[in-house]
């Protein structure tokens, strides 16, 4: 488990649950490794423990081999996330892509600032502008390529952002 401070108090644990039938599941799984693998005070860790709120990924492909929901919900509440089997409640944010598609949110904000420093340093109006890709889709993509669909991403951008943070793979960070 990974430890951190929600709303800058004092130290908690970061609890990762998945549903009878996300711990078989692939996505879930990889979601849950890329979350467990961000050290603690990294961004993605501070990002985690301030999450709140519900995303729906939909799977438009989903793989032929080994056990694959075709839907899973994340749902974020300051340091703890639980994914869950199918669609539970009404989500803040909907992903619809295939596994490689959510999987690569994170690194939509990565791609113009590569090195970990670069990527604390931030500032406000390229948070916004990580966004708006994201949202927009715009990306280095063929034109007929299929794309990641994010639907609320302009109602919680915060959200949004944060999730692609948690969502950075820390192991191709470290590889560069």
């Amino acid at each position: 488990m990974i430890s951190g401070a929600p709303h800058g108090e004092g130290p908690s644990s970061v609890r990762i649950d998945l549903g009878r039938l996300a711990e078989r599941d692939t996505l879930a799984l990889e979601i849950k490794r890329r979350v467990q693998a961000h050290p603690v005070g990294s961004l993605g860790e501070r990002a985690l423990v301030r999450m709140w709120g519900t995303v729906v990924v939909v799977r438009r492909d989903p793989p032929a081999l080994g056990m694959t929901l075709r839907e899973l919900t994340l749902r974020f509440d300051y340091g703890r996330l639980v994914v869950h089997d199918g669609r539970v409640g009404r989500p803040h944010i909907s992903l619809w892509g295939t596994d490689a598609e959510v999987l690569s949110l994170g690194e939509a904000l990565v791609r113009q600032q590569p090195t970990r420093a670069g990527m604390s340093a931030l500032s406000t109006p390229a948070r916004w502008w990580a966004v708006g890709r994201l949202v927009s889709g715009a990306s280095e993509l063929p034109a007929g390529a299929s794309r990641l669909q994010v639907f609320g991403g302009l109602a919680h951008p915060r959200l949004l952002y944060r999730l692609a943070l948690v969502l950075t793979d820390q192991a191709a960070l470290s590889a560069t």
